[in-house]
């Protein structure tokens, strides 16, 4: 499978500056590569080049204004419009999904949140409702976060429709990760068919592809 993760406009792939978010997204292509193609999207830095090829793992670094969303939304739609991925995860950017679903419209999309990013004061709601009815997953971090999506996008709307999880209905369910299990320990939530007090479980690349720390 072709996945594409891509970071945010904070800081860089893999972490040389820090950053939790970007520390997650490294290991986890780590251990997806040696079994997929794996291509991480991310902002610029002086210390490394544009692309590259490391580890089995590709990069691609979007030139931009330093700390400018917009001008890396910009330059992030102008690449990934000229590449193909079975698969977009966005990380912690909602408002970057809906451009690159335009962009990219071959590709399905999952988002992973981080942080509490569908306030109001993040995301107007008009766009919060468009942005998740083309996501095939929503990912979280805990299920506090999963939560706060849940209390201001309930599931179930007019004549049957999800306005949080789209077309097929999903909703949130959650999983303790085990430490060491590759994903690190804490609590992971993830869109799924069976309700939101659901059972425990994990996504893979493979049914993706069938079907609280920092704001990085």
């Amino acid at each position: 499978m072709r996945l594409a993760m891509v970071g945010s406009e904070k800081l860089p792939i893999p972490p040389i500056r820090g950053g939790a978010v970007q520390t997650y997204i490294q290991e986890v292509a780590r251990l997806l590569a040696p079994r997929h193609e794996i291509t991480l999207v991310g902002v610029c830095d002086d210390a490394l080049p544009l692309e590259e090829v490391r580890g089995g793992i590709r990069y691609i670094r979007i030139k931009c204004r330093p700390n400018d969303p917009t001008s890396y939304a910009r330059g992030l739609v102008q690449r990934m419009s000229r590449e193909r991925f079975d698969v977009i995860e966005v990380f912690n950017r909602p408002l970057n999904v809906l451009p690159l679903h335009k962009a990219c419209p071959g590709s399905r999309f999952v988002l992973s949140l981080h942080n509490e990013m569908f306030r109001e004061s993040k995301i107007p709601r008009g766009l919060a409702l468009a942005t998740l009815e083309v996501l095939e997953r929503i990912v979280t971090v805990s299920q506090y976060i999963a939560d706060s999506v849940m209390v201001r996008y309930p599931p179930g709307g007019p004549k049957g429709a999800d306005p949080l999880f789209g077309r097929a209905g999903r909703r949130i369910q959650a999983k303790r990760i085990a430490r060491g299990e590759g994903h690190g320990g804490g609590d992971k939530a993830r869109a799924g068919p069976e309700g939101r007090a659901g059972h425990f479980v994990r996504r893979t690349p493979e049914q993706i592809e069938g079907t609280g720390p920092s704001d990085r």
